[in-house]
């Protein structure tokens, strides 16, 4: 199945489909936000909406003016994300913590879009996003047990009376560096995805191609043999007469 088949704008789809996620690493953050940084956010996120409808429900195409406004936003936010993930080294544990969040928070966005598109014009979606979808509730709940643990024990010393997950008592330093790299590589892995939408669409397509076109050699090669077997056919059955 080729999403492309259903909505041929396949790559501007995409570029609003990483628009609306990389706005929700912003926005779901909105105490890191100030006030007028969050009215622009809130006026790109209309705008993309927008977007989505026209191509997802709608069924229309977008306008050259409208593409050009996509890719300004497009642009400016997956710098921005690009950037702020980047410094995800040079920040405090609970800083890393809350980038990983924001990340993780994106890419559930990008990933439940995927599902919706799909849920909207019926037809089958990817097996793997709900995979994805289920580990990003893993890394959420995780990141927030963690950030959770970290704050505890660094204000009273201790990790008395901290409620937590079963899976996240009786921590050792090491369990949790080992959490926080399985975190860092699924977060670093998937972002990719929403950062570079277009790039992933486009071997998506390559791939989609390159299958159909082995299976039609294949059907070829399959009539053809019948078409020589049938012709050896007649000149034997031509021989005996």
């Amino acid at each position: 199945m080729n999403l492309k088949d259903y909505i041929p704008q396949i790559y501007e789809l995409r570029l609003v489909q990483s628009s609306q996620a990389l706005l929700t690493f912003f926005m779901e953050q909105k105490t890191l936000c100030p006030e007028e940084a969050l009215k622009d956010l809130e006026q790109d996120k209309h705008k993309v909406d927008d977007y989505y409808e026209i191509l997802v429900k709608k069924g229309k195409k977008l306008t050259t003016e409208e593409i050009d406004e996509l890719l300004s936003i497009y642009l400016l936010h997956s710098y921005s994300v690009k950037k702020i993930y980047e410094l995800k080294d040079q920040c405090s544990q609970m800083e890393k913590y809350i980038i990983y969040l924001m990340g993780v928070n994106c890419i559930r966005k990008y990933f439940q879009t995927d599902m919706d598109i799909c849920d909207t014009i019926h037809i089958q979606e990817d097996v793997t996003v709900q995979d994805i979808l289920d580990a990003c509730y893993i890394c959420r709940d995780l990141l927030i047990g963690l950030m959770k643990y970290k704050d505890m024990k660094y204000r009273d010393g201790s990790k008395k009376d901290i409620s937590l997950p079963n899976r996240l008592k009786e921590l050792t330093e090491k369990d949790i560096e080992d959490l926080t790299k399985d975190i860092d590589l699924f977060v670093s892995d998937c972002l990719k995805e929403v950062l570079f939408p277009v790039k992933h669409e486009y071997k998506r397509q390559a791939r989609y191609i390159r299958k159909k076109n082995e299976r039609l050699i294949s059907r070829q090669h399959h009539h053809l043999w019948d078409w020589f077997s049938n012709i050896e056919e007649w000149i034997e059955s031509d021989k005996d007469n």
